[in-house]
Formats: structure tokens, C-alpha cells, sequence
């Protein structure tokens, strides 16, 4: 229940809260990263008081896009301290929390199965039917913050780059999504050689 009460809080939260210009960080990408965890929390065996630690952090993971958008990871450890207590979070799990979504910082440093999950998860689409089309909304989001140009090619060795140094840190994400990322860099390789 209260994990429900966590979601219902942060979705309500990034519905009032987020800037104009986010086309890829909102609810609807917290929504498909609760999703991804939950499946690789059960895959990767956790039991249901980690499983609840995994779906709050991702709940949580994008939070401060509400205030800024670099290092938004820190306020969204700000905002989870502020709030879990209130949905009776203990300060160990507040803790693992706080770990978990500071991990899914680029380049991401996750510590434990927790983190390691929340990271994979957070980064699902890449090995996904629909990553070009999430691609392209993050594209048009880094432009509308002035992130990078409209350059296309740009935006490929970019895309190129980052999968190529990527990579799952469960065994259950890279079974489930390394096959498809790799079609993906092949696939970007092709548009930056044209």
C-alpha cells in the first residue's frame, strides 16, 4: 500500500511540477521504469521488501526534474528525504533509496542488486523495439534545453557512443535486452556512415 500511496505522490508531483520543454522525463517514463524494475526485481529473485525498496527508487528516480534538470538526481534524494518518512519508510530503506537513484547518474554507479536494478531499468529502452522513437523524444528534449543542436549526425555518434559504452548490470536485463541494443548500434553505425 504504500508503495502505491509513493507512486500516486510522485506522478501527481511531475503532472504539476515538471517545465515545458520535457518531452522524454515524464510520467509516462516513470511509469514504463516502475514497470521494467518490477519485472527485473522478480527476475533477479529479490524478495518483497527489496522489491518495494526497487519500485520506490524508480518511482522516485526522476523527482527533481521538478526543480532543475542537471543534477536532478540530488534533489530527488532531497524530495525522497523529505517525503518517505511520512509514508513510513524506515531510515535504512530511505537510505537504499537515496543509493539506488543516485546511481542512475550518467554514468551510472551502481552499488548493490538494488541500484543495479533501478539502473537497468532506467535504461530498459535501449535494448527495446521502441528505442528510436524514446530516442528521438530525448533528442528533441536536449534541444529544448539547449543541450545540443538539431544536428542529426550528431545526435548519432552521441547515441553511438553511449550504447556502445553501456552496458546491463543484471544478468536478467542484458538476457532480456542486448540482443536488441546491439541491433540498434548496428543500425546507428549505418546512419553515421551515409
Amino acid at each position: 500500500m504504500r508503495v502505491e500511496k509513493v507512486i500516486n505522490y510522485v506522478l501527481n508531483l511531475l503532472e504539476e511540477k515538471l517545465p515545458a520543454g520535457l518531452v522524454y522525463h515524464l510520467p509516462d517514463h516513470t511509469l514504463d521504469v516502475i514497470e521494467a524494475a518490477k519485472r527485473l526485481a522478480v527476475m533477479e529473485r529479490l524478495d518483497p521488501q527489496n522489491q518495494q525498496l526497487v519500485i520506490v527508487s524508480a518511482a522516485l528516480h526522476d523527482i527533481g526534474y521538478v526543480d532543475k534538470y542537471n543534477s536532478n538526481e540530488d534533489v530527488a534524494v532531497k524530495i525522497a528525504k523529505e517525503i518517505l518518512p511520512s509514508f513510513g519508510f524506515e531510515e535504512n530503506e530511505i537510505s537504499a533509496i537515496e543509493s539506488a537513484v543516485l546511481a542512475t547518474k550518467i554514468p551510472q554507479t551502481p552499488q548493490n542488486i538494488i541500484a543495479q536494478i533501478v539502473c537497468d531499468a532506467d535504461l530498459d529502452y535501449l535494448g527495446r523495439e521502441d528505442f528510436f522513437s524514446i530516442s528521438e523524444k530525448l533528442r528533441n528534449e536536449w534541444i529544448n534545453f539547449g543541450l545540443i543542436d538539431s544536428d542529426e549526425n550528431k545526435w548519432n555518434l552521441i547515441q553511438y557512443k553511449f550504447l556502445s559504452n553501456h552496458r546491463y548490470f543484471t544478468q536478467s536485463a542484458a538476457i532480456l535486452r542486448n540482443h536488441s541494443k546491439a541491433i540498434h548500434l548496428q543500425t546507428i553505425l549505418t546512419k553515421i556512415s551515409k
